[in-house]
């Protein structure tokens, strides 16, 4: 597994014009129709990163790679065996790659009403976060990049959905690397 994070704001306006520029037609729309010049923005970056990894892992050209969407609506690529997944927060653009199916999620550090971890944590959840309610977006971030690597989304209420198991973190049978920093919150789940 391979993963990088992309700051928005460090991103050279070229870079992004002629991420722009190379896109398809439809591409373009669909990044114009983004109401906000911010969202514009992480989508190109989103976008080019997600290019730049998986030309490297694939030994192809980012020109060549053939995006597609499964039924589902998970991105992949059609000429590469590579999995990727992306995902933005504030500042911050994730992108992973893997030869097997992978979920990622990013989130800047923000403040978190109770009430939303009331809706959405199960009680091992909310006693993990007790001690630190940092901890809730690693508790998030691990349920977005599990339904991600699922390709399901969030489909049902995330109570049942339980990440924490003896006061950590744990998936069953699937890899699981996670961050806590004093700027965002990662999940990576393969």
């Amino acid at each position: 597994m391979n993963f990088r994070i992309w700051r928005v704001s460090e991103t050279d306006k070229q870079v992004l014009e002629d991420e722009f520029l190379s896109a398809s037609e439809q591409r373009r729309m669909q990044i114009r129709s983004l109401r906000r010049a911010e969202d514009q923005m992480q989508r190109l970056c989103a976008d080019a990163l997600a290019r730049q990894m998986l030309s490297q892992a694939c030994a192809i050209s980012p020109g060549e790679l053939q995006f597609d969407l499964a039924e589902n609506g998970k991105p992949f690529v059609r000429n590469c065996a590579i999995h990727f997944n992306l995902s933005h927060s504030a500042d911050f653009v994730l992108c992973a790659v893997d030869p097997r199916p992978i979920g990622v999620d990013i989130e800047a550090l923000r403040p978190i009403k109770p009430s939303l971890i009331q809706k959405v944590c199960s009680p091992d959840e909310i006693d993990f976060i007790a001690s630190d309610p940092g901890r809730f977006l690693q508790v998030w971030t691990t349920k977005e990049a599990l339904l991600k690597y699922r390709g399901t989304g969030i489909c049902t209420d995330l109570r049942r959905i339980n990440v924490c198991v003896n006061g950590t973190i744990q998936l069953s049978n699937l890899k699981l690397h996670t961050e806590l920093t004093d700027q965002y919150a990662l999940t990576i789940v393969y």
